[in-house]
C-alpha cells in the first residue's frame, strides 16, 4: 500500500513558521493536489515527502514505515524512500539520449542490461516516445522533454510519485494536452501521485482531492466537486473560480439549509445550504457563482447591464444590482450594456470569513 501519512508537521526557515500543525493522509493509488498561491507552503511539503527538506517537528509515514520522526530522530534518506519526482525544470541531462536519460535511475541502481533495456522500452510505450530513443533533449519538444521526466520517475516503479508545477513552462494549448495524459499514465500504472500547483484549472481536471493551502494552514480538503460548490470559507470560494461575495443576515435555520436575506442584492428572502458550517452568525457572508445566476423575466431582481464580454462559449456579464456582480451566461442571450434585466438565484452558499 502506497499510502502516505503526516501527522502534525511543522516547519520552520529560521524565525519564518512556513507549515503549521500539517495533518494529511493521502490513499494508495489517490491523486492528490496541493493547491494554493506562492509561498503557502506546497512546494515545502512536497519536498519533506520526498526527504528534500526534514520537518522542524512531526512524523512522515510512507506504505506504513515512518521515514521522519523528530522525537524518534527518524530521517530516512530520499534515495530510500521509494519514491520519483519530476521537477518545474524537467532536469533532464542535455548530453544523454532520450533512452540513456529515463535508463539513468537504473543504472545506477546497477541493474543487469537486459533488465534496463526491458523497462525503457516498456515506460517509453506507457509515455508515447517510441520512435524518439536516440534523440537528445534539444531535438525535443517541451512536452517530449517532459514525457522523459515522467518515464525517468517512474522507470524503477516507484509506488509514488511527486509532481511540482511540473507544466508550468508549457504553453497553454500544450498543458491542456498533458494534463490528460499524467491522469492516463497515473491510472494505467496504478501510481499515488501528489502534485503541486497553483493553477486551479489543473487541480480540477486531474485531481481525486484537492488541498487548499494558505500560509501553511490547510483550508480546505475535497474531491474537485466539494470544493468548487462547497466552499468551507471565503479564501477557498475567491481562489477556486470566479465568485460573487454578498453579505446576508439569516432569518431561519431550516435543517441543513437557511433562510437568508441578502442585504446587497435581492428583497425577498432566499433559502441557500449552509453545508454543516458550526456556530452560524446572525450576519453571513453568501457565495454565488457567476453560472448560479441566470438572466430571466421571471427573476425578482432588478439589474443594469454594465459590461458584456463575449468569450467564445458563453457571454461574462457584469451587473448592477446593489453593487456590481458577475454573471455567466449562455452565448445566445445578449444585452446591450445599460439595459435593464432581471435575475433569478439558482444557488447560493454560506462561507466561513
Amino acid at each position: 500500500m502506497a499510502r502516505i501519512v503526516l501527522n502534525k508537521i511543522e516547519k520552520f526557515f529560521g524565525k519564518n513558521h512556513v507549515i503549521k500543525n500539517l495533518n494529511l493522509g493521502i490513499e494508495d493509488g489517490e491523486f492528490v493536489t496541493l493547491l494554493g498561491p506562492s509561498g503557502c507552503g506546497k512546494t515545502t511539503t512536497l519536498r519533506m515527502i520526498a526527504g528534500f527538506e526534514s520537518p522542524s517537528s512531526g512524523e512522515i509515514l510512507i506504505n506504513g514505515k515512518c521515514v521522519f520522526s523528530k522525537v524518534r530522530k527518524i530521517n530516512v534518506p530520499p534515495e530510500e524512500r521509494n519514491i520519483g519526482m519530476v521537477f518545474q525544470n524537467y532536469a533532464v541531462w542535455p548530453h544523454m539520449s532520450v533512452f540513456d536519460n529515463i535508463a539513468y535511475p537504473l543504472k545506477i541502481r546497477k541493474m543487469p542490461k537486459d533488465e534496463i533495456k526491458e523497462r525503457v522500452e516498456r515506460i517509453i510505450e506507457v509515455v508515447k516516445l517510441r520512435g524518439l530513443e536516440g534523440r537528445f533533449p534539444y531535438q525535443l519538444s517541451g512536452g517530449q522533454q517532459q514525457r522523459v521526466a515522467f518515464a525517468r520517475a517512474l522507470v524503477y516503479s516507484p509506488k509514488i510519485l511527486l509532481l511540482d508545477e511540473p507544466l508550468s513552462n508549457l504553453d497553454a494549448k500544450l498543458r491542456e494536452e498533458m494534463r490528460f495524459e499524467i491522469k492516463d499514465i497515473q491510472r494505467r500504472i496504478g501510481v499515488t501521485v501528489v502534485y503541486v500547483t497553483h493553477d486551479q484549472s489543473e487541480a480540477m481536471v486531474m485531481s481525486d482531492r484537492i488541498v487548499v493551502l494558505k500560509d501553511g494552514v490547510i483550508q480546505q480538503i475535497g474531491s474537485p466537486a466539494e470544493i468548487y460548490e462547497f466552499p468551507k470559507n471565503r479564501f477557498v470560494a475567491g481562489f477556486i473560480g470566479i465568485s460573487n461575495f454578498l453579505k446576508g443576515e439569516i432569518i431561519e435555520v431550516i435543517g441543513n439549509d437557511v433562510e437568508v436575506k441578502l442585504l446587497e442584492l435581492a428583497d425577498k428572502p432566499i433559502v441557500i445550504a449552509c453545508h454543516k458550517l458550526k456556530n452560524l452568525k446572525k450576519e453571513v457572508t453568501v457565495v454565488i457563482r457567476p453560472e448560479d445566476l441566470e438572466i430571466t423575466p421571471k427573476g425578482n431582481i432588478k439589474a443594469k447591464i454594465k459590461k458584456r464580454t463575449f468569450l467564445g462559449d458563453h457571454i461574462d456579464y457584469i451587473i448592477f444590482a446593489g453593487k456590481e456582480i458577475r454573471i455567466k451566461a449562455p452565448k445566445y442571450q445578449i444585452f446591450e450594456e445599460g439595459e435593464y434585466v432581471k435575475l433569478k438565484i439558482k444557488k447560493a452558499v454560506i462561507v466561513e470569513d
